[in-house]
């Protein structure tokens, strides 16, 4: 599937049956006589184009693992299964059971993307006696059932993360982790670790508690749901209010962190909504974003700087922390001189806050889309961020640029990603609740982790925006059309187009848009000219806005199917 690697040479006697399919290979040997390298067929996926063939091929090429869990693993699960409860009563005579905090009192909810079953946070919000607020952030306690060193744990740890595709999901823990018993679902009590703060009216942090608890979430809010309901002046009950305490905090705290330098960077999010009966998929939409997205996202980042700080301080050398180095100014010289050429404007790179003020700044009145272009194109200027153990730099070197904080990490989710599996072991034996594992202790194997997650987390996003890809496809190859696209690259030899509508972006070739003679192309000022198919002189420049007809192809040498672009 891949072009760059050269075809390979195997022999059979089922070439008939063969052609046409996607088929699994292995390399054996490289004769220097030959130009191919030869293989031998291993298995047959199915017939190119046909859905799961092109799924498990692109989970294959992405290296996902996605196989069943094994009986060895899902041995390590509770033996009752879905019927697993918390225990009634918390003195049982479990000393671990007695050490958690009982918060079944609060008014506590979910709020996440509609059809979430695999919810790993929960809320509430309370106005204290002394006009401060309390406020909890509540995480799935994974590692209740997950002990270090079991083969549940092995792997987790290998798997790394889930990976989304747009109809599938491949889980990092068995579902029935996942979806239900660590699931913080509405109307049951469930075990979570939660972190306590007591804020002021301006959201500064007064005083920060960790505890592993109970809790029993009222409702199960998606987005839109929980922002109707914040909206309806004639809900006053208790929960509703807290969810509006939840908001106005939360405007707050990104307030400050905009002040503070954080970046509002974009990529283009797109969802593809699937047909229920035929799971075809229909057509595809750019994602919208309500207040109480943002209001999740407050709190899930003063959780991670929260539980950073505590697990840092606890364990200088091991902590498990993300960061995300400033990006070399030699990154953005390009971008900024093309917007210096076509727009006569500029990105400022001394500092994230600079870099944040100045990206407001570059706004075209005439054409709305062009800031978040700026944005989307911004942040493939940076440095990717990434995990790492505390002890392999210098505190100096901890900072988050995206987020302008000085430490960072990720414990909110550890249904589906192994780093925050690792955080809340490293808070539990911080707070006291349970001793570290000795694997967790050992900076040597801890590198290993880091290294590995990096690399798995990094796949799962290739793997799901490739997913996306192919379904753009499938939707092209019924229905051409023409969409706003706009140039983001010129070269002599053509344009790179992006198209915000699907996320995609493709090369024009010259010999596409017109005369290849007649073309000149102007380095230093990001344009090319030439000869359009109707003989008129046309030129493009970085930054322009163009019509495109979206085409769907089969790639001959890959089998996949890409979508081509044309110009109107």
């Amino acid at each position: 599937m891949d072009r760059s690697l050269p075809k390979i040479r195997i022999k059979t006697r089922r070439a008939k049956e063969l052609v046409g399919k996607r088929i699994v290979i292995a390399v054996d040997s490289w004769p220097t006589t030959s130009k191919f390298p030869e293989g031998h067929f291993v298995r047959t996926l199915g017939d190119i184009e046909e859905k799961d063939a092109e799924q498990e091929a692109l989970l294959l090429e992405h290296d996902i693992e996605y196989r069943p869990f094994s009986k060895n693993v899902l041995d390590c699960l509770p033996k009752e299964g879905h019927d697993w409860k918390v225990p009634e009563n918390l003195d049982n005579g479990d000393p671990q059971l007695a050490k958690r905090r009982d918060l079944r009192d609060k008014l506590i909810c979910s709020i996440d993307p509609p059809g979430c079953v695999d919810i790993d946070d929960a809320l509430h919000a309370v106005q204290l006696p002394n006009g401060n607020y309390e406020v909890g952030v509540h995480i799935a306690d994974v590692t209740h059932f997950v002990k270090a060193g079991s083969a549940l744990d092995q792997e987790g740890a290998s798997r790394g993360t889930s990976v989304y595709l747009v109809d599938k999901r491949i889980d990092m823990l068995p579902m029935l982790l996942g979806t239900d018993l660590c699931s913080l679902k509405p109307y049951v009590d469930r075990f979570a670790f939660s972190v306590l703060w007591e804020l002021d009216e301006d959201a500064n942090i007064v005083n920060v508690d960790y505890t592993k608890s109970i809790i029993k979430s009222r409702e199960a809010f998606a987005y839109e749901e929980a922002q109707i309901r914040i909206d309806d002046k004639t809900k006053q009950d208790p929960l509703t209010q807290g969810m509006r305490i939840l908001l106005k905090l939360s405007k707050k705290l990104k307030k400050k962190r905009m002040d503070a330098g954080a970046l509002n960077l974009a990529s283009p999010e797109v969802k593809v909504h699937m047909d229920s009966e035929t799971s075809d998929p229909g057509e595809v939409e750019i994602k919208k974003l309500l207040d109480t997205n943002s209001l999740v996202e407050e709190f899930m980042l003063l959780g991670n700087i929260s539980v950073a700080r505590k697990i840092y301080e606890a364990f200088p050398q091991v902590a498990m922390l993300r960061r995300h180095g400033a990006p070399a100014a030699t990154n953005f010289e390009i971008l900024n001189d093309m917007l210096r050429v076509n727009k006569g404007m500029n990105i400022s790179l001394e500092s994230s806050k600079a870099l944040a003020d100045s990206l407001d700044r570059c706004d075209d009145p005439k054409d709305p889309y062009f800031n978040t272009l700026l944005r989307i194109m911004a942040t493939r200027c940076m440095m990717a961020a990434e995990y790492f153990a505390a002890g392999n730099y210098g505190y100096p070197d901890f900072r988050h640029y995206g987020l302008a904080v000085d430490i960072y990490t990720h414990f909110t989710s550890p249904i589906r990603r192994y780093c925050d599996v690792v955080a809340h072991r490293q808070l539990a034996a911080a707070i006291g609740y349970e001793p570290l594992h000795q694997i967790h202790m050992d900076k040597t194997k801890m590198d290993l982790v880091v290294k590995n997650i990096n690399k798995r987390h990094r796949n799962a996003q290739f793997a799901g925006r490739a997913s996306i890809e192919y379904y753009v496809g499938q939707v092209m190859k019924s229905n051409e059309s023409s969409q706003e696209g706009y140039v983001i690259k010129v070269f002599s030899n053509g344009v790179v187009v992006l198209v915000p509508k699907f996320g995609v972006e493709s090369l024009i070739k010259l010999e596409v848009l017109g005369d290849v003679n007649s073309a000149k192309f102007e380095e230093d000022l990001y344009k090319l000219t030439f000869k359009d198919k109707q003989g008129s002189m046309r030129s493009l420049t970085v930054f322009d806005k163009v019509t495109v007809s979206l085409k769907s192809v089969l790639d001959e040498f890959t089998g996949k199917r890409k979508v081509q672009l044309f110009l109107d």
